[in-house]
């Protein structure tokens, strides 16, 4: 997704995973609580943050989601709010990044990358207004202050800092104190105790700093947590790693002091006098507190007798002990919180990197356990409560999780995996040194789905490592110059082997290191031809090699480095590979040579490997980017290297090989991805729906074009291939090899071949369909699936995934809870009762991939599903054809079943999940960010079920989605917020006058047009601005009647949850982005349901924000021809009813005009269908359809519209000079013009007739008269032959245009001049000019008669000629005129001149009158 609110969508992808039969790694080392306890958030040691939920009822813990954005170690987990019932969390690692996540649905709401390393926030609210309040969180980590950061958009606010002996920060709270302010309380790495006075937080920004109001030096180290309380607010407990002390919360005076036998970790308050400690072994310790040495105020009984702390109580820890001597493994979060009892509720939650989490509920009553601790002289050992880990989630799964191939050897190991997605093959590298390598989708539906082939799954072993195979390579992936068929594995017995995909054989092993492989990866594209034929492995011993392909020998062994190696980087114009290791130093080898160029560390070194960016993508010999000639000959001869110093002398250009790219291959439907540092069997699959439905339309476009049954024409048809192109393949092959720069064009249609050739997009349409759709819900909708479409039904519980923006994964993991209580299968109760129960958002993703690809598949040609079904086998081409015929009724009964399975999926769906099943609806906002989304299908898909949903709602859901998101509309918004900016629309009466700046640049006053307007540097002078339409005024009743940001308590939950935007209080890119949801969700209700629209205010500013989506120039945050301008124009013209009255339309004809009219050059008629269109081609094809939706509802209203832009025009044209041009708005788009003018000519004809006046204005401002000297009128506008009431002189070079009101409107071509001529009282029913120009004849019908003029010219012919009246002639009257149906239809009558003195007048009943002159 793109950050911006008007950007581009990624493409829609579905992830479902495979976790396989050995739960994955998962090495706890933060730890916290949501939801009241409810839902328990962990983070790992390897980055995954995995979600548990706890079930009051079943008394378990298990394992929800697990998040996959962080490649580091999670170093700190907060929740957002102080409230207990919030449903968002924050988690931070040791690389910086910081996401944002909402527990319902696993979403990612946010994320930024901060150069600071967070060890603990903590979340504080603060009151600005009396009905608004603030979130702020505050950050200690690995750096010298507090940091104050926004909750939503993560953007650091302010700091804290210390003007005494500044130090990181080991530990903070905040205390709410009885005073006007509340206190920050830290305790440095060094002991010093810190206090901070929040006042006036609003009034803080980045430039300013808060310092400290007191300090104190205290007698500890290395503090672990610092804990106050409200039970008592005299005291303070510090928790450091050798001891833990109380401390008065006023003089910062030491209390108490206990000593520690083993390392503390985490403590808190949780009585008056009583305390826990959590330690190192996983036990947490209940102290009580000397009553006589602490000062509260309240003291419960009188002192009984003991001067020293004593455990009265111990959590039991985990056994085996995870102590570790160097790290701390646990973590511990403290929970209390009143209960509706009265009884506080306090919870310990713990955890270790052996992944297990336990949970205690810790009595309230604490003086029983004292007292009983007191009469048998031992402290009370506790259980938990709840206990998990996942390795007991998957042992307690029957049967276990699916992996992704385990049927050839259960017990072997997988180490390593590549999915070649252009031939559909999947390898598998085993701990044994076994390479497996199979059908991907064959794999797949054999371990997910009940798939009963033939013979079980066919796979290949190659041979060829002695151990484990460590990684793999496919170079075709990563550049097109390798053949597609090699593929490159390295594994533990140091070797690198080159395999061939298609015979399975191995071409080559080399053994040049010392260590075993650890990385593969090849080198750029400009570096010189030997090293372009190599590829690069770095292996454990600290050494990196260029091996080739071509030659099979090493080219260069760097093998100098004394540390890990980290990254590799080149400087092909120079012959350089750079070499960044742990300590780092950077070692410069030079490839030719394979000589040590230079060793450098300290801090040139990360210039010199920023500096290697420069060349990335630079031709070869470009004097910016490599070094000069000299430099590069005296390396030459330092080195001597011959090769370089000739290439110098003779000063050839590396960079005139060609580089021209072969054809565009099609994109990759599937994509397997493992997750190493997780499981070795975890996989994930990502099926790529747009691929999928762009595969399947070119596959049928192929088949239309008969290029489904060969590979060259005629070679194939006849079974054998010519000698001519045997030869011809040979000379290409030969000079492929000289020149393997060019292999790229042959590879890419070797592999456009190999797709399409093959089932790889139709296999992966039914895998994907046999995954999301609806089972068990209908009978015989599942019978017609299994039986007709030939969908296999799974046979486990599925594991999905959704993805948030900038690609990151949320995964649902598996649960004992799914059980076969009715004695059903486990898949049974899962497609009933958990599928689409699981959120909001999977459910939307699920139906959008299920209607899209059904029509997708629908929309296939019968011939095309044919041919999908019957690859594989072998045929003769005659059998082929004479098996259309019978194919024909098959594929017909396919279309249908496609076509009930989108129904279903669209509109049944919600009917046939029934109490006590539960639906999660889909997410209208998600739904309506894909309105128009790149890929028609899913934006087809996306439109339907949008409508399907809010119709669904009924009339009291719409409109409290009204009442939601209408403050979201952009020109309701501050401008530092709208994505507009200062908005262009001047007529805005509600909008906020007194504004602060606004957070990005103001957008230019002046408004699209385009281009060219926008590119050219002297632009011509537009017309005179437009004055804005009339505004009712609004009721000073009424004037604050607009909806409140903030949702009514009233309304209901479910409801609420489901279309809530994603904050009330959201920062600012969220609030963009609920503006393009809050556009095109307002522009849908009004478009689809007007009548829901009962607050004028919000149509206007509906209105107003379309108008503005429309004209608005292109901006950072509102680009050119963004789905958010689409949107706004298809949604114009489909409510163009309900916008109209608050709208100038001529600035929307003006915008969707130049929209249209923009990309006439580049005409899509050679697009594919189903294949994405281009922005800015889409964006005109939308533009049109607006406007023929706006010409077939207010057709009058537009050539209105359209004729007074003609009048500007010539207005303006008369007042020019020589210096300012005037350049017409439809001039530019008069293409778009006569398209609307012929559509309106061809469906509304009365609308036309009745406006012929204007219309003529308008066709004789837009037409090329130069064209009339050569053709004629009909010729260049054949619609104009079907009105009588126009005529057109080639003699004269005159058009006469009779109107309505009887005037006769004739324009002169050749002096652009016009004239009226009042010529009856009604209507007139047809013109005509005679032959030479002299006469001109106009028919009333109403009145009966016929009308002729003279033409007078004017001296020599110089200026404008004049119409005289001649005579009148009595004629027919008009009558009734019945079609064939027994409708009336206009009364329509020519005149047709017979020669100079006679005509004849043809009347509609087929009878002719003859009259002279």
């Amino acid at each position: 997704m793109s950050s911006t609110p008007g950007g581009e969508r990624t493409g829609l992808v579905v992830p479902v995973v495979l976790w396989g039969t050995k739960p994955p790694e998962f090495r706890i080392s933060e730890l916290t609580v949501l939801q009241g306890g409810s839902v328990i958030v962990a983070g790992s040691l390897d980055g995954q943050v995995i979600q548990w939920r706890v079930n009051e009822e079943t008394q378990a813990i298990q394992p929800d989601m697990m998040m996959l954005a962080h490649e580091a170690p999670v170093t700190c987990l907060a929740p957002t709010s102080q409230v207990p019932t919030s449903t968002r969390y924050i988690s931070c690692c040791q690389k910086g990044k910081l996401c944002v996540w909402n527990s319902v649905d696993g979403r990612c709401v946010e994320s930024a990358k901060h150069p600071f390393v967070h060890r603990k926030i903590i979340p504080y609210s603060y009151q600005v207004t009396p009905t608004q309040s603030l979130t702020r969180l505050f950050c200690i980590g690995d750096y010298a202050e507090v940091l104050v950061i926004d909750a939503q958009d993560l953007n650091v606010l302010f700091n804290l800092t210390s003007r005494v002996e500044p130090d990181w920060i080991n530990a903070i709270t905040i205390v709410r104190t009885q005073a006007n302010h509340d206190v920050v309380i830290g305790v440095s790495i060094s002991g010093m105790i810190k206090l901070w006075s929040l006042r006036d937080l609003n009034k803080k920004d980045s430039a300013n700093v808060l310092y400290e109001d007191e300090s104190k030096v205290m007698a500890v180290k290395n503090v672990r947590a610092v804990s106050c309380s409200t039970l008592n607010t005299r005291i303070m407990l510090l928790v450091s790693a050798s001891s833990w002390q109380i401390v008065d919360a006023c003089s910062l005076n030491q209390l108490i002091l206990s000593e520690c036998a083993i390392e503390a970790v985490d403590g808190i308050i949780i009585d008056v006098d009583k305390i826990a400690v959590g330690f190192v072994d996983s036990t947490i310790v209940l102290f009580q507190l000397p009553r006589s040495r602490l000062n509260a105020q309240a003291n419960p009984k009188p002192a009984s007798g003991f001067d020293q702390p004593f455990v009265f109580a111990l959590l039991k820890g985990f056994s085996p002990s995870p102590r570790n001597s160097f790290t701390s493994n646990v973590s511990f979060f403290f929970d209390a919180r009143g209960t509706a009892d009265g009884h506080p509720r306090r919870v310990a939650y713990r955890a270790d990197n052996n992944g297990r989490i336990a949970v205690w509920r810790i009595p309230h009553n604490f003086e029983p356990l004292v007292e009983e601790c007191l009469r048998s002289k031992r402290p009370i050992v506790y259980n938990p409560t709840l206990e998990e880990s996942l390795p007991r989630v998957w042992r307690a799964l029957k049967p276990g999780p699916p992996g992704i191939f385990d049927s050839f050897q259960p017990n072997c190991k997988i180490t390593s995996t590549i999915y070649i997605c252009n031939q559909g093959k999947l390898l598998l590298g085993c701990e044994d040194g076994r390479i497996v390598m199979m059908n991907a989708c064959r794999a797949i539906m054999s371990q997910l789905l009940e798939y009963a082939p033939s013979e079980s799954v066919q796979h290949r072993i190659l041979h060829a490592h002695m151990s484990a195979v460590t990684c793999f390579l496919y170079p075709f992936e990563e550049s097109s110059r390798y053949d597609p068929n090699i593929l490159i594995s390295g594994g533990m017995d140091f070797a690198v082997v080159v395999w061939n995909l298609t015979t399975g054989s191995k071409l080559h092993r080399f053994c040049n290191q010392g260590g075993a492989i650890q990385r593969l990866l090849i080198p750029p594209d400009n570096c010189n031809a030997r090293i372009l034929h190599c590829i690069c492995s770095i292996a454990s011993d600290n050494s990196a090699a260029l091996l080739s392909l071509k030659e099979n020998r090493c080219v260069l062994l760097a093998s100098r480095q004394s540390f890990p190696i980290i990254e590799i980087k080149w400087r092909p114009l120079d012959d350089f590979m750079l070499i960044r290791c742990e300590d780092e130093c950077v070692y410069v080898w030079q490839m030719e040579t394979a000589n040590l160029d230079r060793i450098v560390t300290g801090l040139v070194s990360e210039d010199v490997m920023e500096a290697c960016n420069e060349q990335a993508g630079v031709a070869d010999g470009d004097d910016e980017a490599g070094a000069n000639q000299a430099t590069q000959m005296l390396r030459a001869l330092k080195n001597k290297n011959l090769a370089a110093v000739k290439k110098i002398a003779l000063n050839t250009d590396r960079s005139s090989r060609s580089k021209n790219s072969g054809p565009e291959m099609l994109p990759l439907p599937i994509d397997i991805v493992s997750i190493q540092k997780c499981s070795n069997e975890m996989h994930i699959l990502l099926f790529n729906v747009d691929a999928i439905i762009i595969g399947l339309h070119a596959m049928d476009n192929d088949v239309s074009n008969g290029n489904a049954f060969n590979d060259s024409g005629s070679d194939a048809v006849v079974g054998k291939p010519s000698l001519s192109s045997l030869l011809a393949k040979k000379q290409q092959d030969a000079h492929n090899n000289a020149n393997p720069t060019s292999n790229g064009k042959t590879a890419g249609s070797v592999v456009n071949r190999w797709l399409s050739d093959t089932n790889l997009y139709v296999d992966s349409a039914k895998l994907l369909m046999s995954l999301v759709y609806g089972w068990n819900l209908d009978d015989s909708k599942d019978s017609l699936a299994l039986n007709r479409l030939k969908l296999q039904k799974p046979k486990v519980p599925l594991s999905f995934g959704t993805i948030s923006r900038n690609g990151i994964m949320s995964l649902y993991m598996p649960s004992t809870s799914q059980s076969n209580e009715n004695g059903g299968s486990l898949f049974q109760q899962f497609s009933k009762s958990v599928h689409w129960n699981l959120s909001n958002a999977l459910t939307t993703i699920h139906l959008v991939t299920a209607v899209a690809l059904s029509n997708t598949l629908m929309s296939l040609q019968s011939r095309t599903l044919h041919v999908a079904g019957r690859k594989g086998t072998l045929k003769r081409v005659s059998s082929v054809q004479s098996t259309d015929s019978s194919t024909e009724a098959e594929g017909q009964q396919i279309k249908e079943g496609w076509s009930a399975v989108a129904a279903m999926h669209c509109v049944m769906l919600p009917e046939l999940i029934t109490a006590p099943l539960q639906f999660a609806p889909p997410k209208v906002d998600l739904l309506a960010r894909r309105w128009q989304d790149s890929c028609m299908d899913i934006r087809d898909a996306s439109q339907a079920l949008l409508i399907r949903e809010l119709n669904r709602t009924g009339s009291n859901g719409r409109k409290k989605l009204l009442h939601i998101w209408a403050p979201f509309l952009p020109t309701l918004l501050d401008p530092s917020l709208s994505i507009f900016g200062k908005t262009t629309t001047a007529n805005v009466p509600f909008a906020t006058s007194s504004q602060p700046a606004p957070l990005v640049a103001p957008v230019e006053q002046n408004h699209y047009s385009s281009n060219a307007s926008l590119a050219g540097p002297a632009k011509p002078k537009q017309p005179p601005s437009r004055p804005p339409p009339p505004i009712p005024p609004r009721n000073s009743a009424n004037s604050n009647s607009l909806p409140d940001p903030v949702p009514q308590t009233d309304m209901n939950n479910d409801f609420a949850l489901v279309h809530l935007p994603d904050h009330a209080q959201s920062g600012v890119n969220q609030v963009r982005r609920n503006q393009a949801t809050a556009v095109v969700l307002l522009g849908v209700i009004g478009a689809e349901f007007p009548d829901d629209f009962d607050h004028g205010d919000v149509v206007r500013a509906t209105a107003h924000s379309l108008l503005e989506l429309l004209i608005a120039p292109e901006s950072q945050l509102l680009p050119l021809n963004s789905a958010l301008r689409r949107a706004a124009m298809d949604l114009m013209g489909r409510g163009f009813t309900i916008w109209q009255p608050h709208l100038d339309i001529s600035k929307v004809l003006i915008g969707l005009l130049d929209l249209a009219s923009m990309n006439d050059k580049q005409k899509s008629d050679n697009h594919v269908s189903g294949s994405p269109l281009n922005p800015s081609v889409d964006a005109s094809r939308t533009a049109r359809h607006a406007l023929s939706l706006i010409a077939s509802v207010r057709s009058q209203a537009l050539i209105t519209a359209l004729s007074m832009e003609v009048a500007r025009y010539n207005n303006s044209t008369q007042h020019q000079t020589i210096q300012h041009s005037v350049t017409s708005p439809l001039i530019r788009s008069r293409v778009e013009v006569l398209r609307i003018i012929e559509q309106l000519s061809e469906k509304q004809y009365n609308d036309v007739a009745e406006l012929i006046i204007p219309v003529g204005d308008i066709l004789v401002h837009c037409l090329d008269i130069n064209q009339l000297r050569h053709h004629s009128l009909a010729e260049i506008f054949p619609p104009i032959a079907k009105f009588y009431m126009i005529g057109y002189c080639p003699a004269s070079r005159r058009i006469a245009f009779g109107g309505r009101n009887g005037s006769i409107v004739v324009h002169e071509l050749k002096t652009m001049k016009s004239q009226t001529v009042q010529a009856n009282n009604s209507p007139i029913t047809a013109v005509a000019f005679s032959q030479d120009g002299k006469y001109l004849a106009a028919y009333a019908a109403k009145d009966a008669k016929i009308n002729f003029w003279q033409t007078q010219q004017s001296f020599l012919g110089m200026g404008q000629s004049q119409m005289r009246f001649y005579k009148s002639l009595a004629a027919p009257t008009e009558f009734a005129v019945l079609s064939p149906g027994g409708t009336y239809q206009p009364f329509r009558a020519r005149l047709v001149w017979i020669n100079a003195k006679s005509l004849t007048l043809m009347l509609p009943n087929g009878r002719e009158n003859r009259f002279a002159i």
